[in-house]
């Protein structure tokens, strides 16, 4: 006679693989430390003699070929920082953050305005009928906001005036619940 398990064969295997893919990443971390502590160069080290070019300290996240839509149907929602923004007119900013695979999570933006700034809070969450198992693929996308009235001299920021970091994520927040027509 056969027990019935508590999960299906496929969740199973998918928290092996996790687990699996976890252990590799921390033993590659020890052996890079390991390495750094020991003074051991890596094999690709060379010595270049041309000065170099500053390099950003912060990676920006990759230009996305398309905006992603608004989703707000989606379950317990977040505030995500996004990372950089470009004006696309005076009535249109797109922001650039990295986000969840497509499948599991969805994205949408809460405006507020006042005289000396436009505050665009990102908020992110699972969709509907996302049950699968979902990974946490970091993926960068874009969002185009659309302001009610032209943004002028004012400053384009985050809650609290919070400088953009790429994936930090704050306590979850509840969802605004919206009248559907």
């Amino acid at each position: 006679m056969r027990l019935p398990l508590p999960f299906s064969i496929e969740q199973i295997l998918g928290a092996i693989l996790v687990i699996l893919t976890a252990v590799g990443v921390i033993a590659g971390v020890v052996v890079a430390v390991e390495k750094q502590k020991s003074g051991e160069a890596s094999p690709s080290t060379s010595v270049t003699t041309t000065p170099a070019t500053p390099q950003p300290t912060v990676p920006r996240t990759p230009r996305p070929s398309a905006d992603e839509p608004q989703r707000r149907d989606i379950h317990f929602a977040g505030l995500l920082r996004w990372d950089d923004y470009e004006v696309v007119d005076s009535t249109h900013v797109r922001i650039f953050y990295q986000a969840g695979s497509r499948g599991c999570y969805g994205e949408y933006a809460n405006v507020k305005y006042n005289r000396d700034e436009v505050v665009i809070d990102l908020y992110a969450g699972t969709l509907p009928n996302s049950f699968q198992a979902c990974t946490m693929e970091l993926r960068g996308y874009s969002m185009l906001i659309t302001l009610r009235s032209p943004l002028g001299n004012r400053t384009i920021t985050q809650t609290r005036g919070a400088k953009p970091k790429p994936g930090e994520h704050t306590q979850p927040v509840e969802t605004p619940t919206y009248a559907t027509e």
